[in-house]
């Protein structure tokens, strides 16, 4: 069924690291919905249950060597045992994708990072904008007058 599922996949994603839920998944978008295939568990995300959507720059925190987060905030949450899921955090560093594997209306982009293109297609999947970290702050200067 895993295989059938697959082939339906209008992308997927290998092995990304989430912290929450906790592993490693592989995550294939369907035309209405997100699949989360783990070791354990598999988890289906329908696009209208995503909520908010952020874009993080986690480099100082950087767990396993990641650089960037997307950060998917769930109206309906995951339900794993007695744990729930509000919130899926999945971390990258800057791993490009594959060019066979990236989809067709997304080629032609310079940018074929795993990162930017999941933020792309959750994005469009979702109707939602993406809020994201500024790399660089820089305070104003305060006038004393």
């Amino acid at each position: 069924n895993g295989a059938a599922l697959q082939e339906k996949a209008l992308c997927v994603f290998s092995q990304i690291f989430f912290g929450n839920p906790r592993g490693k998944y592989d995550v294939s978008f369907h035309a209405d919905e997100l699949h989360l295939h783990g070791k354990s568990a598999t988890h289906i995300v329908n696009y209208n249950h995503i909520g908010k959507l952020f874009l993080l720059d986690v480099e100082a925190l950087s767990p396993q060597g990641a650089k960037q987060a997307i950060v998917v905030g769930l109206t309906h949450p995951l339900k794993q045992g007695q744990t729930i899921h509000p919130w899926l955090v999945m971390y990258f560093d800057d791993k490009v994708m594959p060019l066979d594997q990236v989809p067709p209306e997304m080629k032609k982009d310079a940018d074929h990072k795993m990162d930017t293109l999941m933020t792309r297609l959750l994005m469009e999947k979702s109707k939602k904008t993406a809020i994201g970290s500024m790399k660089e702050f820089k305070e104003k200067p305060h006038r004393n007058t």
